[in-house]
């Protein structure tokens, strides 16, 4: 065969094998850029604190609301990924403080969603708590509730979800929502992205302005503290709805 038909062929060949690389390479950085690419939820109108518990409590929302860890330990979240979650351990003192700031404070409405693997509980157990009485917990039936207490009120919200609504050992996402006016407040409880039951109560919110801390109801030893795994943890300034609820609940299950 003609030596010049060969080196135009082996030309053709190295030119083609060059092109699949290239477009190979394009494509691994487009799939590297998406991989990093901010979170969708920390560029939402009405977050106010997200935590990704990747390494630390830090607030990837624009408020830095961040987080200061006290006994409390890093953890495998739900994706099996070593440091991506935290570890409560039902003891005196483990939680995570975030300082008080104006973003934080709840006026008529407010969203909160986390995903959590418990491991058991031991009677009433803090998950986003504001003393003296702001307090997202669970109780010895399984259950979420959201307490608001004010001093010397004839009356004090007490707004529970369904009885077993929490599965032991499993990780499951859970969303509560508040809305209150003058006519009295609603908690609504959702798992996995479907809604579960609502609460009423003709009492409004308190104005509070203590630290929140997540994984306990008080510092102190008389506080009721968490025994699971936190991997990550969102509030919102808004109320949202079934569909909202969701669309976070699907994106979260993959990102």
């Amino acid at each position: 065969m003609n030596k010049k038909i060969i080196s135009n062929r082996t030309g053709f060949l190295i030119a083609i094998i060059l092109i699949i690389l290239i477009s190979f390479s394009c494509n691994r950085d487009e799939l590297l850029l998406t991989k990093i690419e901010p979170h969708l939820y920390t560029q939402h109108d009405n977050i106010v604190a997200a935590y990704f518990f990747n390494g630390n409590a830090t607030d990837s929302s624009k408020f830095d609301n961040h987080g200061t860890t006290n006994h409390v330990s890093l953890s495998a979240g739900r994706h099996g990924n070593r440091n991506e979650a935290y570890k409560f351990w039902n003891t005196f003192i483990g939680y995570i403080e975030i300082p008080y700031s104006s973003s934080l404070k709840i006026e008529n409405e407010r969203t909160v969603a986390f995903w959590i693997y418990p491991k058991s509980w031991n009677g009433i157990s803090g998950i986003l708590c504001q003393a003296p009485g702001n307090k997202i917990l669970a109780d010895w039936n399984n259950r979420i509730k959201w307490e608001l207490y004010v001093h010397n009120a004839p009356t004090n919200l007490s707004l529970t979800s369904d009885e077993g609504f929490i599965t032991i050992n499993e990780w499951q996402f859970i969303c509560v929502t508040l809305r209150s006016d003058e006519t009295g407040t609603t908690v609504s409880f959702y798992k996995n992205g479907n809604f579960i039951n609502s609460a009423y109560q003709n009492t409004f919110i308190p104005e509070k302005y203590d630290n929140y801390l997540i994984g306990a109801t008080h510092k102190l030893q008389y506080g009721y503290f968490l025994d699971c795994i936190l991997d990550e943890l969102y509030i919102f300034d808004k109320k949202f709805g079934v569909q909202e609820i969701e669309d976070l609940y699907n994106y979260t299950l993959v990102n």
